[in-house]
């Protein structure tokens, strides 16, 4: 399993000694998932974010009635342009800022072949004229050839 780190070696060489300034120890990043932190739960982010203080902001950061002072009082969809897929959590790498903490140790949310077949089904519902696969690594996905040959040959 790819192991990412914070820091690296400054100056490549032979040896890495810890005494030695030039050298920087490697620690190595996991997702919050792994961690077990908080911060991995959806509901636990929508407790922080509720406690956040949006009053300094028009119309109190109500996004309903900032809505409304622009005079778009609903919304209306338009239709399907592009169709956006994420295909998983699974990354060959684990970055502190990535906004879908994917990593290595991320396997259980790829997408099946069960659901990528019903995204495929939708797709062809729609005029969308790209489509964009993403997660963690969408590569990584065991039925990523598949899904991208069903695209293209649809197309």
């Amino acid at each position: 399993m790819p192991t990412n780190y914070t820091e690296l070696e400054k100056h490549p060489g032979n040896r890495a000694d810890a005494a030695d300034p030039r050298w920087v120890i490697r620690r190595p990043i996991t997702s919050l998932h792994q961690r077990r932190s908080p911060l991995s739960n959806p509901q636990e982010q929508r407790v922080l974010l509720d406690q956040v203080n949006l009053a300094h902001l028009p119309q109190d950061g109500n996004f309903a009635h900032r809505l409304g002072a622009t005079g778009f009082e609903t919304l209306q969809p338009r239709g399907i342009e592009i169709f956006q897929m994420n295909l998983g959590k699974l990354c060959n790498m684990t970055c502190r800022h990535c906004h879908v903490d994917a990593g290595p140790d991320r396997t259980q949310e790829n997408m099946s072949r069960e659901t990528i077949e019903a995204c495929l089904a939708v797709l062809d519902q729609t005029q969308a004229h790209t489509v964009d696969l993403t997660g963690g690594a969408p590569e990584l996905n065991p039925h990523f050839r598949y899904l991208v040959d069903q695209c293209v040959h649809v197309s």
